[in-house]
């Protein structure tokens, strides 16, 4: 009788330890995840404070464009904050409003096709619509433009949106059409320049 009422003593301290390892080995990650969560929620909603400090609109605003940027977030590969990062350089060049969210989403689709962040991509399409003096609903033709350039060449999106600000500008002057300047720039890369 004893031997068998050790064994089960035996298996029952067994399926204690092994439950509370499992229940730590469960535990700790979720609570990770849940410290990780809250931070990125707090990082997003410090971007949106910093979007704010440019674009002066109302909580209620504020509110919908949280929610314009966290569906975009959705429907890209870039997350929350990057976008609202996104969003502070597109609102800190000027665009305000419905204008800002159009380039931001040029932003995002060029940068998920680019293989690159939101906020490089909205730099050279800012940099090309600043410099032919086009407005918001122009961002996804640009930013089409600018990524033809990219497939067509060999460069990355960063690359050349790193190099634009050297040439866009005075291209503008010249009358010479981004389509052009842009393939100028991809034909040059195919043969080593």
């Amino acid at each position: 009788g004893s031997g068998i009422s050790g064994s089960f003593a035996n298996a029952a301290r067994s399926m204690s330890t092994t439950g509370r390892r499992m229940t730590t080995f469960m535990t700790l990650p979720l609570v990770g995840a849940g410290v990780a969560a809250v931070k990125m929620s707090n990082n997003f909603h410090q971007g949106m404070a910093n979007v704010n400090s440019i674009m002066k609109v109302s909580q209620g605003e504020l509110g919908v464009f949280s929610e314009q940027v966290r569906d975009l977030a959705t429907k890209f590969p870039q997350d929350a904050n990057t976008l609202a990062d996104g969003l502070y350089q597109v609102a800190s060049s000027g665009f305000q409003g419905s204008e800002a969210m159009k380039v931001l989403t040029a932003s995002a689709r060029a940068a998920s096709a680019g293989m690159t962040d939101t906020d490089i991509a909205s730099k050279a399409i800012i940099a090309s619509l600043k410099a032919y003096g086009r407005g918001a609903q122009d961002a996804g033709k640009v930013s089409d433009i600018l990524f033809r350039g990219v497939d067509k060449g060999i460069l990355s999106f960063e690359e050349l949106a790193s190099s634009m600000g050297d040439y866009v500008g005075i291209a503008s002057q010249l009358k010479v059409p981004l389509q052009d300047v842009v393939a100028a720039q991809a034909a040059m890369t195919l043969s080593g320049v």
